[in-house]
């Protein structure tokens, strides 16, 4: 990634500070209805704020016990990226780690590389309480689960099935050669890919009709949008609980191509391309 010193591509835009809904203060909202909750925790993210002279916080996506995220308009990029802020003291080391072996892997064409979500930046924020790790990754849509409960009896439809099911394999089995264990797999993190269309509409949302939001005197309590629904190809998120290394195979396949296949040098298994 270029460095936070590269002069930006486009400025940063001004979002509305009023117009929005206030919610009521004296109700929990998001992640402050979290079992253990302490907003000290949580870094308090201002929509239009810029991180790294890069990323503009342009709408709240989610959060999480350890984190919020939000949809960031890359100004260096001019495109949208999503940014996850951690709660101090809680570092995603191992996503990290996990992210840079993967992106090490000779394979750049390899097509189940794709199918994988990795960071493409990270950085350290301070807070009014210590320091934020921050993850910057590639937009996604909704979870397969989401996906999922749009269709009758909630299950998908079977072609639409048999195809997610198809490139899910694809991106396992290239985990498998790397000898990465990903330990949690589930419909909740695997992402349907974004369309940038839809996504934009949601930043043009944000500007023309301010998100409800409760003020409060330290921090703004944003209320998360959906992302717009898709049925684009699958990719499989959240690898801090992933484990590298198998016993019996080399900790790095040394993946190439060769008549429109994909071969692990090392063990000579071919993947198709």
């Amino acid at each position: 990634m270029a460095s936070s010193a590269r002069r930006m591509s486009i400025q940063p835009r001004t979002f509305p500070s009023d117009g929005f809904a206030a919610l009521p203060k004296h109700e929990k909202f998001e992640e402050e209805r979290l079992v253990g909750y302490k907003a000290e925790k949580f870094y308090p993210v201002r929509l239009g704020e810029v991180f790294q002279s890069r990323y503009q916080a342009v709408a709240k996506l989610g959060f999480g016990t350890a984190s919020t995220v939000w949809l960031c308009r890359d100004l260096h990029e001019n495109a949208l990226v999503t940014l996850k802020v951690r709660i101090v003291g809680e570092d995603d080391t191992q996503e990290l780690a996990i992210s840079h072996y993967i992106k090490s892997i000779d394979a750049e064409h390899h097509p189940a590389k794709e199918r994988l979500r990795v960071s493409l930046d990270d950085f350290r924020i301070r807070g009014p309480y210590g320091f934020h790790q921050c993850l910057v990754f590639e937009t996604l849509g909704v979870t397969l689960t989401n996906l999922r409960d749009l269709f009758e009896n909630r299950a998908l439809e079977k072609t639409l099935l048999q195809k997610f099911l198809y490139m899910i394999v694809t991106g396992l089995d290239f985990l498998h050669q790397a000898g990465v264990v990903h330990t949690d797999l589930s419909p909740n993190n695997i992402l349907v890919g974004a369309d940038a269309i839809a996504t934009s509409k949601v930043e043009q949302a944000e500007l023309a009709n301010p998100s409800p939001r409760k003020v409060l005197a330290d921090r703004t309590i944003h209320l998360s949008y959906t992302m717009p629904t898709t049925y684009n190809p699958p990719v499989i998120t959240d690898f801090g609980a992933a484990r590298l290394g198998d016993p019996g195979r080399p900790s790095r396949p040394n993946l190439r191509k060769s008549d429109g296949h994909f071969q692990d040098t090392a063990s000579g298994s071919p993947t198709s391309s």
